[in-house]
């Protein structure tokens, strides 16, 4: 693929070209919202779900935008025609939007504060290579000293990129175990989430994940929650400790790009016999056979699509 497009304020434009300022708020402050779609087949997938989170972030920080949830789709839509391979036909995309707070007056000569959010919408084909090996391996977790932002100080709920604490975080986890990402704590010590997504725990015919009030509310795991419905499994949320976490009977993570990845090790910890367990293959096989494509064998072939 060559010369991808993205779409930004108004204009398909180069994605070389889809530059922010250096008085953009989103480089100033740091004040952006974004959410990913990825899709399946080159189609995206639960669009309605993640505009529907968008929107709630913007509402939350008092971003107005002028394109609608039929405008984003059109977007999204001429992105993935625009920009996929035709070699490919079945390699998959993640979709990436965000706004900032857009010019910061004081650093723009000539420009107001008034002059509007910052939109853009991008696409990247998406990097299978990153975690393709976790679905056998399984994924380690490293809880950090850096604590969660508690609720009273930022809403979980509003997707923002203002991430410099994850950043921390993450390079924390990476240097205490090569390949791990962090798992955060809030104040009380209990697990909240991961940079890339939720976290649920498995005790029996029960999934339990944290509490809404303290994680972002993920696509991906309400997406989970419903496939164990039709599975006999009993999906519900509580407080968890790390005790708790390490004796449970399995750990997975749910994230946008790669789905749902099992954990086998918290900290020094193995979960279960330290191998990916039966629930998270069955939830994999199911949310598989949902979208027509073999989700870990996708990832494990290169990014290239098979059927389920």
């Amino acid at each position: 693929m060559s010369d991808p497009i993205a779409w930004l304020n108004g204009a398909f434009v180069p994605l070389s070209d889809a530059r922010l300022p250096v008085w953009d708020l989103g480089v100033v402050q740091g004040a952006t919202v974004t959410d990913m779609v990825r899709t399946f087949r080159q189609r995206p997938y639960r669009l309605e779900q993640h505009l529907g989170r968008l929107r709630r972030s913007l509402a939350s920080v008092g971003f107005e935008i002028e394109p609608g949830d039929e405008d984003l789709a059109a977007i999204i839509a001429r992105l993935l025609e625009e920009n996929a391979d035709p070699d490919e036909p079945l390699a998959d995309f993640g979709v990436v939007i965000f706004v900032t707070g857009g010019p910061q007056a004081m650093y723009a000569q000539g420009l107001q504060d008034s002059d509007g959010p910052t939109v853009c919408v991008h696409t990247f084909p998406l990097p299978f290579e990153r975690w393709a090996a976790k679905y056998t391996d399984g994924q380690t977790l490293v809880v950090p000293e850096i604590a969660q932002i508690p609720a009273g100080i930022l809403d979980p709920q509003i997707k923002y990129r203002s991430r410099l604490h994850w950043y921390l975080a993450d390079r924390a986890a990476r240097a205490a175990r090569p390949g791990a990402a962090a798992l955060l704590l809030d104040l009380d010590g209990f697990v909240t989430e991961t940079s890339s997504g939720n976290l649920a725990i498995v005790e029996g015919d029960q999934i339990v994940a944290p509490p809404v009030g303290k994680v972002l509310e993920g696509v991906s795991l309400e997406w989970v929650f419903e496939l164990a419905d039709s599975l006999g499994l009993h999906p519900r949320r509580e407080d968890i400790s790390v005790e708790r976490l390490i004796d449970a009977d399995e750990v997975f993570v749910t994230s946008t790009t790669y789905c749902l990845l099992p954990v086998t090790r918290i900290d020094e910890s193995e979960i279960g016999d330290g191998q990916p367990g039966p629930v998270s293959r069955r939830l994999l096989s199911a949310w598989s056979s949902c979208v027509g494509l073999d989700i870990v064998g996708q990832a494990q072939n290169g990014g290239k699509g098979l059927p389920k």
